[in-house]
């Protein structure tokens, strides 16, 4: 990144690898985006030029500058045969890097002003409707199987809203309890510029009567008691109100 000079984040398949996909690599070339008025060359990098980059779709990951994860999906689609560009982004998507819904503001932001990969892009999700969930990565399959070991049994990807009213799909409720977990990517999450879109979900489901609570998939993997800790409190919440 030193050696592409300023205004350069990491881009493309090694953007999605920084990030913590686990189907890309961090090797040889290394992908770079930055703005064309940029004339310096690097001979560690391939460079992409563009016109400009949004600050709202970059950021800094452990001291990284680096493009979010649905620029990345758009990237991917611009550089990549169509088949490839979906089983990364889907892969992407299983690994809660990024959503449906993330991918739709990013088309609503960029979308309309003719960068390459966004007809691509636009497609892979016209095809899949508003409720789509990829495969499962094993996340959710870990997550539960610690929470059931704990005595906690818990239902997968649950509609859940108010009376009359739908407000989405959470990760998990806790059997027989207005107890909603959300399962996060750590890095992800804690790197996210705007969490204005998670607040107001969040938001929503308080409003519904639901409890929320948040782990990380580190946590799930590393620290499964402190998942335990942070289930267990929510529901002493639940219990507390009457719940």
């Amino acid at each position: 990144m030193l050696d592409a000079g300023p205004a350069a984040y990491l881009s493309h398949e090694s953007a999605a690898a920084w990030w913590g996909h686990r189907g890309s690599r961090l090797e040889h070339p290394i992908h770079v985006v930055t703005v064309r008025s940029t004339t310096r060359r690097s001979r560690l990098a391939r460079v992409h030029r563009v016109r400009w980059i949004d600050d709202r779709w970059v950021t800094d990951v452990n001291g990284v500058p680096v493009v979010r994860p649905e620029l990345v999906a758009l990237q991917l689609f611009a550089i990549h045969r169509p088949g490839r560009a979906e089983r990364i982004v889907e892969s992407m998507w299983s690994q809660r890097l990024l959503s449906g819904s993330s991918i739709r503001n990013l088309l609503d932001d960029l979308g309309k002003r003719g960068r390459n990969g966004t007809a691509g892009l636009r497609r892979y999700v016209a095809e899949r409707p508003s409720d789509y969930v990829p495969p499962d990565s094993g996340l959710e399959s870990r997550a539960q199987k610690v929470l059931a070991d704990a005595g906690i049994h818990v239902r997968r990807q649950v509609e859940v809203g108010g009376e009359g009213h739908w407000t989405g799909r959470v990760d998990f409720q806790v059997i027989g309890s207005p107890l909603v977990i959300e399962v996060q990517s750590e890095l992800h999450h804690s790197s996210l510029v705007d969490r204005a879109h998670d607040s107001r979900r969040i938001a929503a489901l308080k409003a519904d009567g639901f409890v929320v609570v948040e782990v990380t998939d580190e946590m799930v993997w590393t620290d499964p008691a402190r998942v335990v800790d942070v289930v267990g409190d929510g529901l002493r919440c639940v219990a507390r109100s009457g719940g």
